[in-house]
């Protein structure tokens, strides 16, 4: 049924096999692989957590719980459950890199980086680890430290944008806009279908109040991706910086079509409450009863 794509189906088969048997912990696991999934992560902890109550040594058990509470948001119990994988299983670099990550999303980054630079001891090729420091790095705003680090990420994974995009940006923060542009290029050339990707790059002509550039990156994506609301959001934003409040116009209806409750990040940009009265009447017109 996974392979055949009727997951929900074999959800009852799962169930039916608890129900003769509630101690087996390869049902509870299973069933929550099927859960993580379908993205219903709640009734996925649920199952995992039962599979670990019922054989508390099950470390693939504890590596998804821990995953599937990141999904969740809920880092520390993220993070316990990488440690509690760490206790009954071999240590590899991914579990290093899993638990560095949940302590990066708790702002503990000197903590994260110690995880990371594990992961980097047991395997020196896992990309991933290097990236997390660099990004670690970044976030601290030590960014000539960084960039080493998000390089090493690159020239070890030459086909991921999220590290284009961060060398891209720790570059432009340095002050090399050219190696930023250069990055970022790359970023869109190999993740062409990542909104971020031009949401990021367009940051940088906006940051230098050139709004119609940051406006034709973002119409790059749009061409990649004509139903990613951002996009228009976000060339509806440039436009009006730069007093073209017709095409803004266009631009913000057809974000608004595509998804109007995202409309919120238009505030972000114009936090000037007039402007803000301005946007809410034309976006009321557009609100769906």
């Amino acid at each position: 049924m996974d392979v055949t794509g009727e997951l929900e189906n074999s959800l009852s088969y799962y169930q039916q096999l608890i129900d003769t048997d509630p101690y087996s912990y390869n049902a509870w696991y299973n069933m929550g692989i099927a859960y993580s999934k379908l993205a219903r992560y709640a009734e996925a902890a649920e199952a995992y957590d039962y599979a670990v109550i019922i054989k508390d040594d099950f470390a693939s058990a504890h590596f998804n719980l821990g995953n599937t509470y990141m999904n969740l948001g809920m880092f520390e119990k993220a993070e316990h459950c990488y440690r509690e994988t760490l206790k009954f299983e071999e240590a590899t670099a991914d579990t290093y890199c899993h638990l560095g990550a949940s302590l990066e999303k708790q702002d503990r980054l000197p903590e994260a980086i110690k995880e990371y630079r594990e992961a980097i001891k047991l395997d020196a090729m896992w990309d991933e680890a290097w990236y997390g420091i660099g990004v670690c790095l970044s976030e601290s705003g030590k960014w000539y430290e960084a960039l080493p680090f998000l390089q090493k990420a690159v020239k070890l994974n030459d086909q991921n944008g999220e590290y284009y995009i961060a060398v891209a940006e720790t570059e432009y923060k340095i002050g090399n806009v050219l190696s930023s542009v250069e990055a970022f290029e790359k970023a869109a050339e190999v993740d062409s279908e990542n909104p971020d990707v031009y949401l990021t790059w367009s940051l940088v002509p906006f940051d230098q109040g050139d709004f119609l550039r940051a406006n034709d990156i973002i119409q790059s994506g749009i061409n990649d991706m004509p139903t990613d609301a951002d996009l228009y959001y976000r060339s509806a934003i440039y436009l009006i910086h730069a007093g073209h409040y017709r095409e803004a116009l266009i631009q913000l209806e057809a974000a608004l079509s595509l998804d109007y409750d995202a409309h919120v990040q238009l505030f972000e940009f114009f936090p000037e409450l007039e402007k803000q009265k301005a946007l809410y009447k034309i976006i009321q017109q557009y609100k769906k009863e």
